[in-house]
């Protein structure tokens, strides 16, 4: 298997210095990334797709065990292709086997899933214990309110895992690496470093913003087309007004969309894996510096 090139991860960088080699890492290297990665970003783009032309289903038809097994089975088949397609990535750095990385890549997919989860519980506890009952200017007030907790107490969960970013791109690049041991141990040394990790993060979110605003313009015009449609059908009673091409002109939009951000997210990958290369060398540097100085103290 051929590794990507001009990579140097383990080396000592600023957080611009590591965004930018991300950058140039994968424009160097573009044909072999798209050479090894294609074929999974395709079945990510399709099962995106179709998870989307599901929910929408959902809305058009109402809610049926079919339609809603249906998009279920659509967003197990997303996170295993998005696990898939990142363990590829990974392979490219890490040097290892594509077995070896979708074995890691899947333990840490399920631990995201399993938070995702606690933390959807969690937010839907809160929201059903601030609703305020009855309608009128009170429950509208109790559902700005509700939303404004909800966004903070997400925003805070947020920053509070942010370290976790350092510790999966360290499991993902250290062979001799337990995520059981990682979890706590390592979240700390990534709390060490959270503001390197929150402005690197923060940056790259930035940079990636324009590809994003320019990948959601046409999928949320013909979102919003659709949309538009289901509630003149099912408020109004109205025809649906759509052509009849329009259910395979928004999933191919839609497939596009995610095959070109697939390589987007390939990008903050190769991001966290610099960062991650970062903080390791700052870590053993910091100790051969603490080391010599109680050796010179003897």
């Amino acid at each position: 298997m051929e590794n990507i090139k001009q990579i140097e991860l383990y080396k000592s960088r600023g957080y611009t210095a590591c965004i930018s080699e991300a950058f140039g890492t994968f424009a160097h290297n573009i044909k072999t990334i798209f050479l090894h990665t294609w074929l999974y970003a395709l079945v990510l783009a399709v099962v995106s797709s179709a998870m989307v032309s599901a929910a929408t289903d959902v809305m058009t038809v109402g809610f049926t065990t079919g339609n809603a097994l249906a998009f279920v089975a659509m967003l197990l088949l997303s996170v295993c292709a998005t696990a898939a397609l990142y363990a590829r990535g990974s392979m490219l750095v890490n040097g290892q086997t594509m077995k070896w990385n979708t074995v890691r890549m899947a333990r840490i997919m399920l631990l995201v899933v399993v938070f995702y989860v606690v933390v959807g519980i969690v937010l839907g506890l809160i929201a059903f214990i601030m609703a305020t009952p009855g309608k009128g200017t009170a429950a509208s007030a109790s559902l700005s309110v509700t939303s404004l907790v909800i966004n903070a107490v997400s925003i805070v969960i947020w920053l509070v895992v942010l370290p976790y970013l350092y510790v999966f791109a360290k499991y993902m690049n250290e062979p001799g690496a337990k995520l059981g041991r990682l979890v706590f141990r390592g979240f700390g040394a990534g709390v060490r470093h959270w503001g390197f990790i929150f402005i690197t993060v923060f940056l790259t979110d930035l940079c990636v913003t324009v590809c994003a605003v320019i990948l959601a313009l046409p999928v949320v015009i013909i979102l919003s087309a659709r949309l538009t449609s289901i509630d003149g059908v099912v408020t109004l009673g109205d025809p649906s007004g759509l052509p009849a091409y329009f259910g395979a002109m928004q999933f191919g939009l839609f497939a596009l969309a995610s095959f070109i951000w697939s390589y987007i997210s390939i990008v903050m990958l190769l991001v966290c894996f610099f960062m991650y290369g970062s903080i390791e060398t700052r870590i053993k540097e910091k100790k051969a510096y603490v080391n010599n100085q109680k050796t010179l103290q003897e």
